[in-house]
């Protein structure tokens, strides 16, 4: 390789990449406000990443790789060339590095992985080209946690009052356990196997493209079942601020505000999102502050409402299986977290916290909810919260205002991959005409696309139309949705992937592991269409 002079291996004196004045948010050097913003980017646009060809359309023009990339990159292919396995592996692993780069062709054929085929893929580019290795530890953990707090902690409080003190405490920590347990065996997978990116990479790695597909439509209902539920919280809550209004009205309103904001590109979207955290967070102090601006039962932690020390059905029981799974269905996004990571072999401390902390928020905001309402528990905080009387008028404003936010800053997000697979999947990007602009691929809108968004945008109106119940949509992805991508298919890919590191006695608890998921997700399932909330 011909010497590069250090003019051209800095990327902030490289022809190509400007110089960026320095100022407070770069301090802090890996940890600065910069990288983290930086970061929390990267780590939005992994949700659902897995899911189709192409699921982005902001990928980085191969004209801004400054030479430090670009050097990296080549770097990767000598060691690719130079190595003794330089066949399938080495391809997939050189591949990731120039995938975007229309001057690299690589050979590709029926054989080839479909790892390999899936060009244009923001999650392989991730591996090269400034995707990869770059969050640290904290970041990693900040993440992660935001992955898993979401709305379906709002339920938890539900789920408390269908199996009382005991039998609740010990559900929710076992769902915590097992899934920190299989977000580690995510990432001992990815350990073993450098050429995995993705959730759905392994899922490819373990049944082939087929059971990819399966792993697809499986994220598909997860992506739907939370959009509608962003939807019911919004009608749900304005509803009861104004009940004069029609429910519908108010689904209308924001599903065609998430219309809207589906044609903004991937980094203002993420910026949206973030004030979602900020609503959630808001909110969770609000329900906790309305304690104690009260004496009245229910509604009061200074006067606790009656609650249960055990469950009064079994039937209620299994109905709290899902409520009690939803919080921690962050699994397919932990993958490509492992490989963002500056240091992987972080990652199991990151999981550590990430799930002790989460644990602690979710079982404190449970808690909080069950002592103030006790059997009188709706299937969300919130509706208790906007009915109780008992409270000062300002309440209702400031929880109108958190919840209007919440769901239209989540929506957009939640919705972007289901948008972005049928549009690939129908092939609407094809005879696009592609530009870059400020470094960024650019694919313009059509009117094709357009009608297809409105399209599905309307289906999930209807959808929200049809599944009315907050409670059964968090109890039904909990139980089909999260068992099954959390718990069975992390212990299956275990079983195969990690074979040569099980002992009879693992092997033995992998299996009787993926026999619970499965009878947890039917069980759930189960419950959650039969019986009533």
């Amino acid at each position: 390789m011909p010497d590069r002079s250090p003019a051209m291996t800095s990327s902030t004196n490289s022809p190509i990449s400007k110089p960026r004045r320095q100022s407070f948010l770069d301090l802090g050097g890996p940890n600065s406000i910069n990288n983290f913003a930086s970061s929390y980017t990267r780590a939005q646009s992994f949700v659902g990443s897995t899911l189709a060809d192409n699921v982005l359309a902001d990928e980085i023009s191969p004209c801004t790789l400054n030479a430090q990339d670009e050097e990296s990159a080549i770097a990767n292919i000598d060691e690719v060339l130079d190595s003794p396995n330089a066949g399938r592996k080495g391809l997939l692993n050189s591949h990731r590095g120039f995938e975007n780069l229309d001057t690299f062709h690589f050979p590709q054929d029926e054989n080839t992985p479909l790892i390999h085929s899936r060009k244009n893929s923001r999650s392989s580019i991730g591996s090269s080209v400034g995707f990869h290795n770059n969050s640290t530890a904290p970041q990693t953990i900040f993440n992660a946690v935001n992955t898993l707090m979401g709305i379906a902690m709002l339920s938890l409080s539900y789920g408390f009052r269908l199996s009382g003190w005991v039998v609740g405490t010990i559900l929710l920590l076992v769902c915590a356990w097992t899934t920190s347990k299989t977000a580690k065996i995510l990432g001992s997978i990815l350990k073993k196997n450098k050429e995995l990116v993705t959730y759905g990479d392994i899922a490819y790695s373990f049944g082939g493209s087929k059971f990819q597909v399966l792993a697809t439509c499986i994220f598909m209902v997860d992506l739907l079942g939370a959009a509608v539920l962003l939807v019911l919280l919004f009608s749900d809550s304005f509803t009861l601020i104004f009940p004069d209004a029609s429910a519908g009205y108010f689904k209308v309103l924001v599903v065609a505000v998430t219309f809207i904001l589906s044609f903004l590109p991937l980094a203002m979207i993420s910026l949206v999102s973030l004030t979602g955290i900020i609503s959630t967070i808001a909110i969770l102090v609000l329900i906790t502050l309305c304690g104690f601006l009260t004496k009245e039962t229910p509604g009061s932690l200074l006067s606790p409402a009656p609650t249960n020390l055990w469950p009064n059905s079994l039937q209620e029981v299994i109905l709290s299986l899902g409520i009690f799974m939803a919080p921690w269905g962050g699994h397919p996004v932990f993958p490509e977290l492992y490989r963002d990571m500056r240091h992987p072999k972080k990652f199991d401390y990151c999981c550590n916290v990430t799930f002790l902390f989460t644990f602690k928020f979710d079982y404190i905001i449970a808690i909080v909810g069950y002592l103030m309402f006790g059997q009188n528990c709706a299937d969300t905080l919130t509706k208790n919260i906007m009915t109780n009387k008992s409270y000062p008028s300002w309440v209702k404003p400031f929880f109108s205002i958190f919840l209007g936010i919440l769901p239209i800053s989540k929506l957009a997000l939640v919705t972007r991959p289901i948008v972005s697979v049928y549009e690939s999947y129908f092939r609407m990007n094809e005879h696009s005409v592609v530009t870059y602009k400020n470094g960024r691929k650019v694919i313009p809108m059509t009117t094709t696309k357009f009608i297809s968004r409105l399209v599905f945008l309307l289906f999930l109106l209807l959808v929200s139309f049809v599944f009315t119940s907050f409670g059964k949509v968090i109890a039904f992805l909990g139980s089909a949705i999260c068992f099954t991508i959390c718990v069975t298919l992390p212990l299956m890919f275990h079983l195969k992937l990690n074979a040569d590191i099980l002992t009879p006695l693992l092997r033995g608890l992998t299996i009787a592991g993926i026999a619970l998921g499965l009878s947890g997700a039917i069980a759930g399932t189960y419950a959650s269409f039969v019986f009533e909330v």
